[in-house]
């Protein structure tokens, strides 16, 4: 027993450990990395493979392999890195370095032939996916298949693996997000808003890669539509799946800002709610405290209230920003608007209030993240 813990706990190198390589392996492995580092491509693929004979451990040996692979294809032997890779794709039982080899294959058939790279980063994905990148074979697949065939090939085949095992694998949502994308692209409107919120209530926040996007995108669609108030409720959705930590702040995903502002502005420019505008902006001010949006909210606020007569309220909005924001934009002019109101010695904001500030330069909510235009009514 004592002999066992002394192994346990000595160091990894240490021979007769078990679980640790072999002293030749790792000579093996070292030689290698050696000639790589000298540029010495091929002495450093035949030292890999040599090394590889050196152990009984399939994750060893499919790691030696790995690098005697790659170290073929940068001497320029593609043949010999295609067999490995083969070897490795193919091992019975798959080990930590099969997705790879398979993904790797993939990439030579596609740079020589895209019809074949296609179907082998199809056999790729659905071979491995649970591997990081079944994701990325899977984009590649699908641009080259809608490449060569259109939108409703891709709509096809999509829809074909959503009702295979695929859709309860990890590649699941990715296979139904890229649907409601495609059906997008095809101008299938209702069918990818649809797709869009099923993606959304399928594959909730925090497991769910594309909650923020499919919502996004669906309450884009409203918008276009001249559906505002769904619109808010999908957005609002989407914010309210906002953490908090006790060490670090809070979190914000990228969407969080841009819907949380789009909510301020579809109550005052759509809905005329002005109320409920205000308190919108509010939120980006108090609850995105790393977002890039809170001097622009306060600016808001104010001029909201300055617009129903509050000139206290308007003006305490803009204290605020000057006294925490002194470097804004909006500094001169909440001076000029507000006696009480004075820059801090130290602000480096402009001297002077554009015009551009007093008019506002938020984006314009009618041009939608899909493009210049609005998205068509239906399919």
């Amino acid at each position: 027993m004592r002999a066992f813990i002394a192994c346990i706990f000595a160091l990894a190198p240490l021979v007769g450990c078990a679980g640790a390589p072999s002293l030749e392996y790792r000579r093996g492995l070292a030689g290698g990395d050696r000639a790589h580092a000298a540029g010495r491509h091929a002495e450093a693929a035949a030292e890999y493979e040599r090394a590889a004979t050196l152990t009984e451990k399939a994750r060893d040996k499919g790691r030696a392999e790995s690098l005697a692979a790659a170290a073929y294809l940068k001497a320029g032997q593609t043949d010999r890195a295609r067999v490995l890779f083969e070897k490795l794709a193919k091992a019975t039982p798959e080990n930590a370095y099969s997705a790879g080899a398979a993904f790797k294959l993939a990439e030579l058939q596609a740079a020589e032939d895209p019809a074949l790279g296609q179907r082998a980063f199809e056999s790729m994905f659905t071979a491995f996916p649970s591997s990081g990148l079944a994701r990325r074979a899977l984009t590649l697949a699908l641009a080259t298949r809608e490449e060569k065939d259109g939108a409703g090939a891709v709509i096809q085949y999509l829809d074909e693996l959503s009702k295979g095992p695929l859709r309860k694998s990890e590649l699941g949502q990715n296979i139904a997000y890229s649907l409601a994308e495609a059906h997008f692209r095809k101008g299938n409107i209702d069918r990818a808003y649809a797709q869009y919120v099923s993606v959304a209530n399928e594959w909730p926040y925090p497991f769910g890669a594309f909650f923020d996007d499919s919502l996004y995108k669906a309450a884009q669609i409203d918008f276009g539509r001249k559906e505002f108030e769904r619109a808010i409720v999908l957005l609002e959705r989407l914010l309210a799946e906002h953490e908090t930590s006790s060490l670090m702040g809070s979190y914000h995903r990228p969407r969080m800002n841009v819907a949380a502002l789009q909510v301020a502005r579809i109550y005052e420019e759509k809905l005329d709610k002005r109320d409920k505008a205000r308190n919108a902006y509010g939120r980006i001010y108090s609850q995105f405290t790393t977002g890039s949006l809170r001097d622009d909210a306060l600016w808001q606020q104010s001029r909201l209230y300055r617009a129903d007569g509050d000139e206290s309220a308007a003006c305490g909005r803009l204290s605020k920003l000057v006294s925490e924001f002194p470097d804004s934009r909006y500094v001169p002019c909440a001076e000029s608007t507000c006696k009480d109101v004075t820059r801090p010695k130290k602000s480096r904001a402009p001297k002077e209030c554009h015009d551009y500030v007093q008019r506002g330069y938020l984006p314009d909510l009618t041009r939608p993240i899909f493009g210049d235009d609005p998205p068509p009514v239906g399919d």
